[in-house]
C-alpha cells in the first residue's frame, strides 16, 4: 500500500475544528472632528480638564503616530470644522491649516458647516476635484450644486445644479476587508457671516441620502461594514442612526461634546463625538472574523504634556505661525472678510482677567454652555460698552478657546471672533430682543431636533433673563430686564451686535434703524477683535471682571443617561424617562388640494431667517408629504421687497457688495413650487422695474388688488 503524502496544513485542516481556521483581522480608525484652527495646546478649564494644557497639532500628530506605528491597518478620519476658529486660518483663508495637516494623511473627510465660511470657491479649490489642496478624501452625499444667480443671472453652476459636489462614499479595503464609508457635511452654511457664503450649494440633512446608500452599500459593494462620518451634531446624528438601522459606526462632530463612552443604540450602531480643538483622538480597534465584524473596541487618548511631538508638524506649525507672532518674520496681513488690518502679532497680551473665560461648562453644572459662557458675558459687555449701547449682544456660537485667569492675547480673541464681524450699533424694539431670545433658546431646547439650528442661547450684556427651559416656544423667557428694569416689547434700546456688509441694515439678522458701523479713527474697518482689545485697554488696570450668571433657570436642564456630562442636554428640554404627554389627533387633516396666500410687508425674522420665506418652505415639505395639490403664493411689499431683489439691485439698494442672501432659499422655494409676486405699487413708488428682481418672480398691479382677487379665488391668507 502506498502513503499518502499530505501538506501540513491540509492535515491540520482534517484534524483541527472549523472555528480555528477562521481568518481573522484587525483594523483601526482614529477620529479628530472641530479643530477649529487650533495649532497650539490651549488651557481645558472646565471641570474635566483640571486647568492643564491640552491639545497641539504637534501632539496630536505624534499620537497618531504612535498608533499607526503598533496597527498597520489604520485609517485617519476628520469630521470637519477644521480650516476657521484661529488667526492663522483666518487670515489665510484655511491654507495654513491645510498646509499643517497634509503630513498628517487624512484618509476620509466630511467637512463641516465652518469649512465653508470663505465662500464657495474656496471651498471647491480646497477639498473638490482630482487635485484639491486639501487631499483629505472629502466625502458628502447630502451637499449638491445648486443654480443661483449672480447680478439676475444664474451662477456659473447651473449646468451643475442638483448634482452631488463630493463622492457621497467611498470603498476601502484593508486587508481583504472592505469599509463603506459615507460622509455627512452640514445641513446648513455658516449663516453668521450671511447666507451668501455657500451660494451655489445646497444642503439636506441627509435622511433621504442615507435611505439610499444604506441598501447600495450593504446589497450592490457588499462591504463589511459600514461607517458614517458626519458633520451634522450628535443628536442629529444620533436621530439618523436610530431612524436608519445598518450603520455600524458613526463618527460624528458639530456639538463639540466629548462622548468618553460610545453611545450605543438599540439596533447596534455605535456612536462618538470628540469635543474640539484637537484636545482629545478616538480610536476603534474593529475585528473582523472570515469578513464579520464581531468586536469593536474604543480608545479615547488625551492629547497633554505627556503626548510626544512629531518633530517635522512642530517645526511646521512653528513656520506657520512665525508671520502672526512676535518677531522678525512678523507679517501685516489682510482680513479677507472685512478687508481689516492686523497690524499687532497676535501673541500680544491686549488685557487680563480675572474669571476664568469658555463657554463649556456641561449642562449640570453653573452656566451650562448652551445657556450661557462668561466670554460671551466679556464679549458682549465690550460690544455695549464700546457701542454706547443699552445692549450687547453675540450668538451662542460653540467654538473658541478657553482662557485662564491673567493674560489674555490677542490670539484668544480671535479664537472667540475669527469670522471678520464689524461692531455696528442702532435701534430695535423691544420686542425684536424677546423673540431673539426665545428663537434662541428654542433652536437649542426644543425637544425635536428637527428644530435646532445650530448654537446656544445668545449672549448678552445689559440684559437679565429668567428662563424656563421646559415651556413651548414663546413663553420661556419669563421674565427679562435690560438694565435693571423691566424690558418693554414697543420700548427702543440701541443695540450693538455683529455686523456684516452683506445685509448693511441687520445687526445680527436684526433689521435696525439708524446703523452705525463702529471704525478706526481714520475711517478705516475696525475688526471685532480689535473693538475688544480696545475695551479691555481702557478698563482699570486693563483688567476684566464680567458679571456672571446672567441668565437664571427656573429648573435644571434634564439629566443625560451617560456616565459623563455633556453641554447640551440631546433630546432638548425633555426629561429622559418621563413619557410626553399623550396627544391625540381628533380631526385628522386629509386634504386633496390647498390654495394659500402670503402678503408680506415689512422682514420679519425667525432667529436668522426671514419668518416668511421659512414658513412657505415648511407648508410646502408638509404639503408635498401628505401628497396635496398646492399652490403657494407670496406676494412681498413695503420693506420686505427687497428680499426679492437680484444680486446687482440689492447690492445698489442695500449698499453693499455680496449680493441677495436669500437668493437660494427663494430659488429652492421655487422649485417646491412657491411663485414669488412683487406688488406693482411698491416697485413704482421705489423706482424699481422688471430687470431689478430674482428670475421667477412676476409683478401684480398692486398688494392690495391681487390679495382680494386670490381670496375671491379660493385662497386662504395666512400670517408668516
Amino acid at each position: 500500500m502506498h502513503s499518502i503524502h499530505r501538506p501540513l496544513w491540509l492535515l491540520l485542516a482534517l484534524l483541527l475544528p472549523a472555528t480555528a481556521l477562521a481568518a481573522t483581522t484587525q483594523l483601526t480608525l482614529l477620529h479628530m472632528g472641530d479643530l477649529h484652527g487650533h495649532l497650539v495646546p490651549h488651557p481645558n478649564l472646565r471641570s474635566d480638564g483640571n486647568g492643564l494644557m491640552q491639545g497641539g497639532l504637534a501632539r496630536l500628530h505624534g499620537q497618531i503616530q504612535a498608533i499607526r506605528a503598533d496597527h498597520p491597518h489604520t485609517l485617519l478620519i476628520n469630521t470637519g470644522d477644521t480650516i476657521q476658529g484661529s488667526a492663522e486660518a483666518l487670515f489665510t483663508r484655511g491654507e495654513a491649516l491645510v498646509e499643517a495637516l497634509n503630513p498628517l494623511a487624512i484618509d476620509a473627510f466630511a467637512p463641516g458647516n465652518w469649512d465653508f465660511v470663505y465662500g464657495t470657491e474656496r471651498f471647491i479649490e480646497l477639498f473638490v476635484g482630482d487635485a484639491p489642496k486639501a487631499p483629505w478624501g472629502a466625502l458628502a452625499a447630502n451637499l449638491y450644486y445648486a443654480a443661483g444667480d449672480a447680478d439676475g443671472q444664474r451662477t456659473r453652476y447651473v449646468e451643475r445644479a442638483g448634482e452631488r459636489v463630493l463622492p457621497p462614499y467611498r470603498i476601502v479595503t484593508l486587508d481583504g476587508i472592505r469599509l463603506g464609508i459615507i460622509g455627512m457635511t452640514t445641513d446648513r452654511g455658516p449663516q453668521a457671516v450671511g447666507r451668501n457664503v455657500a451660494a451655489g450649494l445646497r444642503f439636506t440633512d441627509g435622511d433621504r441620502e442615507l435611505a439610499e446608500l444604506l441598501p447600495k452599500l450593504r446589497e450592490e459593494e457588499r462591504v463589511d461594514a459600514v461607517i458614517l462620518i458626519s458633520e451634522l451634531g450628535l443628536a442629529n446624528n444620533l436621530r439618523l442612526a436610530d431612524k436608519h438601522p445598518g450603520i455600524d459606526l458613526v463618527l460624528s462632530s458639530d456639538m463639540h461634546e466629548l462622548t468618553r463612552e460610545p453611545i450605543t443604540l438599540e439596533n447596534g450602531t455605535l456612536l462618538v463625538e470628540e469635543g474640539q480643538d484637537g484636545s482629545v483622538l478616538g480610536q476603534f480597534d474593529l475585528t473582523f472574523v472570515d469578513g464579520r465584524l464581531t468586536e469593536r473596541r474604543w480608545s479615547l487618548h488625551t492629547i497633554d504634556a505627556q503626548t510626544p511631538e512629531e518633530p517635522a508638524t512642530a517645526a511646521r506649525v512653528a513656520a506657520l505661525r512665525a508671520p502672526f507672532v512676535s518677531g522678525a518674520a512678523f507679517t501685516p496681513h489682510t482680513n479677507p472678510i472685512n478687508q481689516s488690518r492686523l497690524t499687532t502679532p497676535i501673541d500680544s497680551v491686549v488685557g487680563y482677567t480675572k474669571v476664568p473665560l469658555l463657554r463649556a461648562n456641561f449642562s449640570h453644572e453653573r452656566m451650562p454652555a448652551v445657556i450661557e459662557g462668561s466670554s460671551h458675558d466679556l464679549l458682549t459687555d465690550a460690544f455695549r460698552a464700546e457701542a454706547h449701547a443699552d445692549i450687547g449682544a453675540i450668538r451662542g456660537f460653540r467654538y473658541g478657546t478657553q482662557v485662564a485667569p491673567g493674560p489674555i492675547h490677542l490670539e484668544d480673541l480671535y479664537h472667540f471672533m475669527p469670522i471678520g464681524a464689524q461692531i455696528a450699533v442702532g435701534t430695535i424694539r423691544g420686542q425684536d430682543l424677546l423673540d431673539q431670545i426665545e428663537a434662541s433658546a428654542d433652536s437649542a431646547l426644543n425637544p425635536s431636533i428637527d428644530e435646532w439650528r445650530g448654537g446656544s442661547l445668545f449672549g448678552y450684556s445689559g440684559v437679565e433673563i429668567e428662563l424656563s427651559p421646559y415651556k413651548p416656544r414663546g413663553r420661556r423667557a419669563v421674565a427679562v430686564r435690560v438694565n435693571g428694569e423691566p424690558l418693554e416689547p414697543r420700548r427702543l434700546y440701541r443695540y450693538a451686535s455683529y455686523w456684516f456688509a452683506a445685509d448693511p441694515e441687520l445687526i445680527k439678522r436684526l433689521p435696525a434703524r439708524g446703523v452705525q458701523v463702529l471704525k478706526q479713527a481714520d475711517g478705516s474697518p475696525l475688526d471685532a477683535t480689535e473693538l475688544v482689545a480696545r475695551y479691555l485697554q481702557g478698563l482699570p488696570e486693563q483688567t476684566a471682571d464680567p458679571k456672571l450668571d446672567r441668565v437664571q433657570l427656573t429648573a435644571p436642564l434634564p439629566a443625560q443617561p451617560f456616565s459623563y456630562g455633556i453641554m447640551q442636554p440631546l433630546l432638548g428640554a425633555a426629561i429622559p424617562g418621563v413619557e410626553p404627554p399623550t396627544l391625540t389627533i381628533d380631526i385628522p387633516l386629509e386634504l386633496t388640494h390647498a390654495k394659500v396666500l402670503f402678503n408680506i410687508g415689512e422682514p420679519k425674522f425667525d432667529g436668522d431667517q426671514p419668518s416668511g420665506l421659512k414658513f412657505m418652505g415648511k407648508l410646502a415639505q408638509q404639503l408635498g408629504q401628505d401628497g396635496t395639490e398646492y399652490r403657494i403664493i407670496g406676494i412681498f411689499k413695503g420693506d420686505a421687497l427687497y428680499q426679492m431683489l437680484n444680486d446687482r439691485s440689492y447690492n445698489r439698494i442695500r449698499k453693499t457688495r455680496d449680493g441677495n442672501p436669500y437668493r437660494e432659499q427663494i430659488l429652492e422655494l421655487q422649485r417646491l413650487g412657491v411663485e414669488f409676486e412683487a406688488c406693482g405699487n411698491t416697485m413704482r413708488t421705489r423706482g424699481f422695474g422688471n430687470a431689478d428682481l430674482l428670475p421667477g418672480v412676476k409683478v401684480n398691479r398692486g398688494a392690495i388688488g391681487r390679495t382680494l382677487q386670490l381670496v375671491q379665488e379660493g385662497f386662504i391668507q395666512l400670517d408668516d
